[in-house]
């Protein structure tokens, strides 16, 4: 009995210690292990990251129409009714949206309403590349915001930027409308220094305008603790569930990409979220990358907080 005491006591050490040296993780529980095995709402490949089967090369960085089809953008309203797109997100299955905890936050200029789903050119009701169009964009209410329990929005580092939106019904899925796949497995690689990633979104251009069209861009991760080093240089704190790409001159994510994803390709050509787009230091300035949530640090907290 008193060796079984101890045990216990060492245990409840242990975890103290893990939490203390791992602020951003959850601690392992079995249960929940068990839980997420016998009741996974995350689509795994072939049902998620499809890679595109359009011509990809359209016009510079404008995407595939039928590329990044998890892709979403948030709709607000103001005190006055406007409307406004400030973020995106990604479909991560038909009933759930992750994006940045920072877009959902309500504030006295904007409180979010919907999602469009199916968007890729956002100045036509239907898109239509030579010859191809996909259907009508669909807007879905907003039933419920989630935050992560650790985020402070009052902490300009924005640790653990991440959000789930779950939607008032379910999406349904076609060609143009497709979740991505999250590295929810062990088997997932590490993301190493200078390989390249992929972000995607709506946001400002060289012109410092939003795009009408999605775009995409190619960012090389960094190596994180020269990243790391130089934030706490501008006063910035990064913790290993922050992920560093970019900093080459005029080539970043930008105002209105806040949200969307930082992905990469893997076997088979399937795509894999392995970032959202947190903050920055301006857009597109040399030295100074983007910041992005790692995705692959909450995949416990996702699959535990999501329903059917």
């Amino acid at each position: 009995m008193k060796l079984l005491l101890l045990c216990f006591i060492c245990l409840d050490l242990l975890r103290n210690l893990y939490v203390l040296a791992y602020p951003q993780r959850v601690w392992p529980d079995r249960y929940s292990a068990r839980k997420r095995i016998l009741h996974n709402l995350l689509p795994f490949p072939p049902n998620c990251g499809a890679d595109s089967t359009s011509d990809k090369i359209y016009n510079g960085n404008d995407t595939a129409i039928d590329e990044f089809s998890w892709m979403v953008i948030l709709v607000y309203v103001d005190p006055r009714g406007n409307r406004h797109f400030d973020c995106g997100g990604s479909l991560i299955n038909n009933l759930y949206v992750l994006t940045a905890a920072h877009c959902v936050i309500e504030t006295e200029e904007r409180r979010l309403v919907n999602v469009r789903v199916g968007e890729y050119d956002m100045s036509k009701p239907i898109d239509c590349v030579r010859g191809v169009c996909n259907p009508a964009i669909v807007e879905v209410q907003v039933k419920e915001s989630i935050l992560h329990p650790q985020y402070d929005d009052d902490n300009e580092n924005l640790h653990h930027d991440i959000a789930l939106l779950r939607l008032n019904q379910s999406i349904e899925l076609n060609q143009y409308v497709q979740p991505v796949c999250l590295p929810i497995t062990k088997a997932s690689p590490p993301i190493l220094p200078g390989e390249f990633l992929v972000v995607s979104g709506w946001g400002c251009t060289l012109q410092n305008q939003p795009s009408n069209i999605k775009q995409r861009l190619s960012v090389g991760a960094n190596d994180h603790q020269t990243c790391v080093e130089r934030f706490a240089s501008a006063g910035n704190t990064l913790i290993p569930s922050q992920i560093c790409a970019g900093g080459e001159f005029l080539h970043d994510s930008c105002k209105g990409d806040s949200g969307g994803p930082l992905m990469r390709q893997g076997y088979q050509g399937v795509w894999y979220q392995e970032g959202v787009v947190s903050f920055g230091k301006g857009c597109g300035l040399r030295g100074w990358p983007g910041i992005y949530t790692r995705v692959a640090h909450y995949t416990n907290w996702i699959q535990d907080t999501i329903r059917p």
